[in-house]
């Protein structure tokens, strides 16, 4: 993998994790939402999804920087078992597994 695809999967991974930090804000420690967070969650809940979709949608300069982005992709989308409109706890969870997956993806890059 060349230096650049690392530094922008690094990047990229990052940005997931504050995603998740963001929603995991909106969610921990709930056990209902208001209408009006209720409606933010799953925007960004949605968003999150279609970003990791679109993770390895990038001209890579190495074959294994594109497969290792679209490996990280879909172990983090997996992760992401919850659906929009589940409970605050049934999200947190969720947030959480898709946390420690990219924990595993950027500790895996380092090496």
């Amino acid at each position: 993998m060349t230096p650049s695809d690392k530094q922008f999967i690094e990047q990229r991974l990052a940005s997931v994790t504050e995603d998740i930090n963001a929603l995991l804000t909106l969610c921990s420690g709930r056990q209902k939402f208001s209408p009006g967070d209720k409606e933010q969650v799953r925007y960004e809940y949605s968003n999150l999804k279609s970003k990791l979709s679109g993770l390895a949608i990038h001209v890579f300069e190495s074959e294994h920087g594109r497969s290792f982005c679209h490996s990280a992709g879909l172990g983090v989308a997996a992760a992401l078992s919850a659906k929009a409109s589940d409970s605050p706890p049934e999200l947190t969870r969720s947030l959480e597994r898709a946390q420690s997956e990219v924990s595993y993806w950027v500790h895996t890059l380092s090496k």
